[in-house]
């Protein structure tokens, strides 16, 4: 199943920005790929990392 808007979009990923390892690091990729530089997107990229819990919660970069 495929999220049809942002509000599911960002449920989704909320919940597996609290699992750590490839998981995790795939679908807050793919999600930043997808803002394709819209900021307020980009922003709630930042926001959910900052609220994941755990021990593994740093912030998740790209290699460009």
């Amino acid at each position: 199943m495929k999220a049809t808007c942002m509000t599911d979009k960002i449920a989704a990923v909320a919940e597996l920005a609290n699992v750590p390892g490839s998981a995790r690091e795939k679908v807050l990729g793919s999600f930043l790929e997808d803002a394709k530089g819209d900021a307020l997107v980009i922003n709630k990229w930042f926001a959910l990392q900052a609220m994941a819990e755990g021990e593994e919660k740093g912030l998740f970069f790209f290699d460009s």
